[in-house]
């Protein structure tokens, strides 16, 4: 079967070419404008993606240094003060071993969210054995984790 644009003789009618290019010319300008935006999106995408996972980043690993310090601080405390007893050390070396489990440059690492709800539930426990308050500092601009 033939095309509209050839004719019996195998020559192209100019009118009928105008006019499929004309047809022709929406459809490709449409996939080229989505092609287009596609790329746009996509970039748009990984920048907002890499602003938001540094900030989320400086935000998890601030709140893991400020557990680490606190859990180091105390068991030097409780190393040179046995009058605590062992359980309050053996919490914080709990809370120690789980903050060492977390990955600092796996990008893939799936059960972080798991894993600081477990490091905030240790958090507590062991300010509870130390009698001391979960909340960082007194005031209500402070950081609280």
């Amino acid at each position: 079967r033939m095309s509209k644009m050839a004719t019996a003789q195998g020559h192209v009618d100019p009118l009928d070419a105008a006019f499929d290019e004309i047809f022709l010319a929406e459809e490709r300008f449409q996939t080229q404008g989505y092609q287009e935006g596609f790329e746009l999106g996509k970039q748009a995408g990984l920048e907002e993606g890499r602003v938001m996972g540094i900030s989320n980043g400086r935000a998890v690993g601030s709140e893991i240094g400020f557990y680490h310090g606190f859990a180091c601080s105390w068991k030097v405390i409780l190393e040179n003060d046995p009058s605590r007893g062992p359980r309050v050390l053996k919490a914080i070396d709990a809370l120690l071993e789980m903050i060492w489990r977390i990955p600092i440059q796996n990008a893939e690492y799936g059960s972080l969210t798991e894993d600081m709800d477990r490091i905030r539930a240790k958090f507590r426990q062991v300010c509870s054995l130390l009698g001391v308050s979960p909340e960082v500092g007194n005031t209500k601009t402070s950081l609280s984790f």
